[in-house]
């Protein structure tokens, strides 16, 4: 029973894996405006595209829809190939599939994921969750003592700048004695 719900597990995870890996659909081989354009198709667009001045008594109004008759035919001309594409790939991943050693090998990958996160990731989770939520509410109370900190360094740093400068005086008045520029 278990190996059924792997077997299911694993060939929904490859169907997933082949429809995200699938190539977008492309309607010429051309890159528009790299170098590996020709020369021919480089002058029809420049011929199509030109710069009109905007004339407001020429506004109809907002743009129709457009006809998505052509858009339909691209799509149900690629459809056959895009299927059989899918085919071709189901049938590849059924092949894998029915390998007997591949099977044991996803299910003792399967059951070494299981252990791992019964045994090590959830005893884990389990003590570092509750210290992340304690720190998570003591965030603005370190915020403030961050600023604190800030307030008194800057507090520091101006009295540093604006305190005045002591010089020894050994008794007499020298004229030769220095003096800051403010107090003279």
């Amino acid at each position: 029973m278990a190996s059924q719900k792997k077997m299911v597990f694993c060939l929904l995870l490859s169907l997933l894996n082949i429809c995200l890996s699938l190539p977008a659909p492309q309607t010429s081989n051309t890159i528009p405006g790299s170098s590996f354009q020709s020369d021919s198709q480089d002058q029809n667009d420049d011929e199509d595209y030109y710069y009109e001045e905007y004339d407001e008594e020429d506004d109809s109004g907002p743009p129709g829809l457009p006809d998505l008759t052509g858009l339909l035919g691209e799509i149900g001309k690629r459809l056959p190939g895009l299927i059989q594409l899918i085919q071709t790939k189901v049938a590849i991943i059924n092949n894998i599939l029915k390998n007997k050693e591949f099977q044991e090998r996803i299910g003792e990958t399967i059951e070494v994921g299981g252990n791992l996160v019964h045994r090590i990731i959830i005893p884990v989770a389990s003590r570092v969750l509750p210290v992340a939520i304690n720190l998570a509410g003591r965030i603005p109370e370190l915020l403030k003592a961050g600023g604190n900190i800030v307030q008194a360094g800057k507090g520091a740093i101006d009295a540093f700048n604006n305190r005045r400068p002591e010089f020894k005086s050994n008794g007499k008045n020298s004229e030769n004695e220095v003096r800051p520029r403010e107090l003279n």
